[in-house]
């Protein structure tokens, strides 16, 4: 059963994830013009990002803090770059097509 402090740390790994997520979400839907489908797509990238950081962090399993520490900045660079990458590909496109 967890303890407080438990419930504590997962509540504020899961505010530091979610709050910058639900910030994207909107910051993409205005910048870049993605539709609710797109956008949310694109948000579930977090999703094989977090697995990237899981695999990545593994050896160091023996030592929990130091690898979910390790795991949710690995996820948050790989989701980073992703959707660097996605924003990039949309502003070329964007600028072929001349339209949103």
């Amino acid at each position: 059963m967890l303890g407080l402090v438990e419930i504590a740390v997962v509540a504020f790994v899961a505010a530091v994830v979610l709050v910058p997520l639900a910030r994207e979400y909107v910051d993409l839907r205005r910048s870049a013009g993605f539709g609710r489908i797109a956008e949310l797509a694109t948000t579930l990238l977090v999703l094989p990002s977090l697995a990237v950081g899981w695999s990545a962090s593994s050896p160091v399993a023996a030592h929990p803090p130091i690898q979910w520490s390790a795991t949710v900045a690995l996820a948050l660079l790989v989701y980073s770059l992703g959707v660097a990458a996605i924003r990039s590909a949309a502003a070329t496109a964007e600028a072929r097509t001349g339209a949103r």
